[in-house]
């Protein structure tokens, strides 16, 4: 039954990634800036690839929720 639904978006080119939601990128990079943390300083405290930070804050980012789940414990959301 899954099968078939995935083959139904792929057939009709509507497979898409579950992205991360907008405030949780806003609210990422509010407490970047408020901490004075840039990209690279805030990956590193999350101990994620700099790439994984960029990709967010630009909206191309894969949503995984172990990461998901990490941001949100270091903002405090």
């Amino acid at each position: 039954n899954n099968e078939k639904k995935i083959e139904k978006k792929i057939n009709d080119d509507n497979l898409k990634h579950d992205k991360y939601s907008s405030d949780l990128i806003k609210q990422m990079i509010t407490y970047r800036q408020k901490n004075k943390l840039n990209q690279k300083q805030f990956a590193q405290k999350l101990n994620i690839p700099l790439k994984t930070i960029n990709d967010i804050e630009s909206n191309r980012g894969i949503y995984n929720p172990n990461i998901n789940n990490k941001i949100k414990r270091m903002i405090k959301m």
